[in-house]
């Protein structure tokens, strides 16, 4: 991934409404928000943020310490786990309370004998 930032300014009210490059949900018209001037892969892009997702991103870069590379709409407004994380993470949280509960049901002797 190519990426180059030219500028970062704050943006007290914007004038027109745009669409969040972190969370795809537009930013209202007259509301705050941080715009980048970046080249990206060679084409310069002028890409528009709440201000809670930028720091949104700044922390997921912070913790996975690689390049990240996301589409608007990857993650919620100010969040800074994805969809697809938050997901996959339910996903265990449902699988471990169903092994709690068998665990419930089954002695012991069962869960050994039927893993």
């Amino acid at each position: 991934m190519d990426l180059r930032l030219l500028r970062t300014r704050r943006i007290k009210a914007v004038r027109r409404e745009r669409p969040c490059m972190w969370c795809a949900e537009v930013i209202v018209s007259g509301s705050s928000a941080v715009n980048e001037a970046v080249v990206f892969e060679g084409e310069f892009r002028s890409e528009y943020y709440h201000e809670e997702c930028v720091a949104a991103r700044d922390r997921t870069v912070k913790r996975i310490k690689d390049d990240l590379e996301w589409s608007p709409g990857d993650y919620p407004r100010g969040g800074d786990e994805s969809y697809e994380d938050q997901w996959e993470r339910e996903e265990m949280e449902r699988r471990r309370a169903d092994c709690e509960l068998n665990t419930e049901v089954f002695p012991v002797e069962l869960r050994v004998i039927w893993p």
